[in-house]
């Protein structure tokens, strides 16, 4: 659509698109580019979806511009790395008041820190993707994340797709969102503790999903090692030693409670 409307001599019609998706799955390095930005622009489309690729050539001032203008309509924001044949390296600067926008899905390679966050302050749901799998480097926008950043009022849902950097990174989420409700993490053991102890999440939040990282155990779930249920095991009936191992195997943090204040 976008090809055939810069490619006319007609005047433009007065669109009325609300939502838009310009992605190239082809991996491309000429698309999208500045000529598509700018023909957005032009148009003056009241978006408020927009799922962009963000491609190496693409002139990110252009990128910023067009958001600016999208500020008074814009509600969700999918901002996707070129896909991973084209390792350039690109940041985008988020430092741009939008206001509307509820709903935001980017590139982890994109963002340098949440340092943006007070210009989306009615954000409420943030997804750090990935686009290039053959590696799982740390997410380091926490860790980037001045500790003078104070807290975002409305964000409640957070998925991070690559690894935290540390057990600080955990704590730094409890104090930039201490409404947290839905966290999406990969998680170690040090990392669950982390998220357990924290005195604002373990308070908030309500839902958990665990994606797959190396280092978690069931002594991350339990709190106990392996000594400790061995030791534990010595002093059982057989019947206790069955319980106690079955913990061990599929640890269910709420029975384990009511077990150890018998």
């Amino acid at each position: 659509m976008l090809t055939a409307l810069e490619s006319s001599s007609h005047p433009q019609p007065c669109l009325k698109l609300t939502h838009l998706e310009l992605l190239d799955e082809n991996m491309c390095p000429e698309a999208p580019n500045n000529a598509h930005v700018q023909l957005l622009s032009n148009l003056h489309l009241p978006l408020t979806e927009l799922h962009l690729e963000v491609s190496p050539t693409l002139s990110i001032p252009l990128l910023q511009g067009l958001l600016t203008q999208l500020a008074p309509t814009l509600q969700s924001l999918r901002l996707r790395r070129f896909p991973l044949v084209f390792l350039t390296e690109v940041q985008l600067g988020l430092n741009l008041p939008m206001s509307h926008v509820t709903f935001l899905e980017i590139s982890n390679e994109l963002l340098p820190s949440l340092e943006f966050l007070p210009f989306l302050p009615n954000l409420r749901t943030l997804n750090v993707i990935l686009r290039d799998y053959r590696s799982l480097p740390p997410c380091e926008i926490i860790a980037n994340t001045p500790p003078t950043l104070g807290p975002h009022p409305c964000l409640q849902d957070i998925f991070i797709e690559a690894p935290l950097v540390s057990e600080d990174c955990i704590l730094s989420l409890g104090r930039i969102v201490p409404h947290l409700k839905s966290l999406k993490l990969r998680l170690n053991d040090e990392l669950l503790w982390a998220l357990c102890g924290s005195p604002t999440i373990s308070q908030s939040l309500e839902e958990l999903e665990i994606v797959s990282h190396g280092g978690l155990t069931d002594e991350g779930f339990t709190g106990i090692s392996e000594d400790g249920w061995n030791h534990l095991g010595r002093n059982l009936s057989a019947r206790e030693s069955e319980q106690v191992r079955q913990f061990r195997i599929y640890p269910f943090i709420g029975d384990l409670i009511s077990e150890s204040l018998l």
